[in-house]
């Protein structure tokens, strides 16, 4: 009788804990409040997405940025650690995963007004690269975008993270318009490439498109 009920106890424990799936993971940080997870999260959707199309005679090959002193402002807390970052590179390229969303599953509730970060390389990177070809006088000519230039970007959000919610942030990365405020008729070949570098008037132009094409898209949502 004793073997029988020993037997009996093991196979009602067998199915796990009562309520849970055996199946599902949890990807986030559990709030503790019974509303599942919580935080603010920042998805990445450049325009084209690498590689891709600008216009027909444009193209977008491949882009890595180098994000650093990432911080969301928040209107209770501006500088809470919880929703702040050192460092993160974002890179496109054939054959790559998109980089994933930035987490902050401990964000405090309340309104969110600003997204600020530079694009800096510190001292042995680029802050950012962006690899692609044109189509100049009946040809493709390849073009690289190497820019050690520090660069402050700065978001305006109109987000509220309430109590049991995730909330999704979609940045756009307009990097067609950066690539066309330059005239690369006027950037010199280097080894057969048209390279885009250092403080040339094209530079200037190509930076303040590029800090100006971060923004927040329309239809971000809570999941």
């Amino acid at each position: 009788m004793i073997a029988f009920a020993a037997l009996a106890f093991a196979a009602g424990c067998s199915g796990g804990v009562p309520g849970t799936d055996a199946g599902e993971v949890d990807g986030g940080a559990d709030s503790g409040d019974g509303g599942g997870t919580t935080g603010l999260h920042f998805a990445w959707y450049p325009d084209p997405v690498p590689p891709g199309e600008v216009e027909d005679d444009l193209r977008i090959d491949d882009v890595r940025l180098e994000l650093r002193q990432l911080r969301v402002v928040g209107d209770a807390a501006p500088d809470d650690p919880r929703t702040s970052r050192d460092d993160l590179r974002l890179e496109w390229k054939d054959g790559a995963p998109a980089p994933a969303p930035l987490r902050f599953d401990t964000a405090p509730l309340g309104m969110y007004s600003q997204f600020e970060f530079r694009l800096d390389g510190g001292d042995d990177e680029y802050a950012y690269r962006i690899r692609g070809g044109v189509f100049l006088a009946g040809a493709w000519v390849p073009f690289e975008i190497e820019d050690e230039h520090s660069l402050a970007v700065s978001i305006d959000l109109d987000v509220e993270l309430e109590l049991g919610e995730t909330e999704v942030v979609d940045i756009d990365i307009l990097l067609g318009d950066a690539v066309k405020s330059v005239d690369w008729s006027q950037v010199p070949l280097d080894d057969g490439r048209l390279k885009l570098e250092g403080e040339d008037g094209e530079m200037v132009l190509l930076r303040d498109a590029l800090a100006a094409g971060f923004e927040m898209a329309s239809g971000s949502s809570d999941d």
